[in-house]
């Protein structure tokens, strides 16, 4: 099963980690609706933050990086699209399922 998430970022960032951080936002909801999912599972799509920023860290409480477990030799850097500067799109796997990242 793939779910797909775009995580907005309105006019003030830190309001919405604050919503985020309180479930009201994806990551936290998405946890809450996967946890009975007994198929294989996968999380892709744009957490607008950076890979130490609270969003990511919740994922990777319960998920695996695909990018960071590819040993890829780059840093996987998205955003902005002409000169990227930041890694805000990630790909999630279930830890606990028998998947294997190759390329990401």
């Amino acid at each position: 099963m793939t779910y797909n998430i775009h995580v907005g970022i309105g006019m003030d960032k830190k309001l919405d980690l604050q919503r985020i951080a309180a479930g009201c936002l994806r990551p936290n909801k998405l946890l809450e609706v996967v946890k009975n999912v007994k198929a294989c599972l996968i999380v892709v799509g744009d957490f607008n933050d950076v890979p130490q920023g609270q969003p990511c860290q919740l994922m990777r409480s319960q998920f695996g990086d695909a990018w960071a477990e590819s040993r890829a030799t780059t840093d996987g850097l998205s955003y902005p699209a002409d000169k990227p500067a930041k890694r805000i799109d990630y790909i999630f796997y279930r830890s606990s399922d028998r998947v294997r990242a190759r390329h990401a």
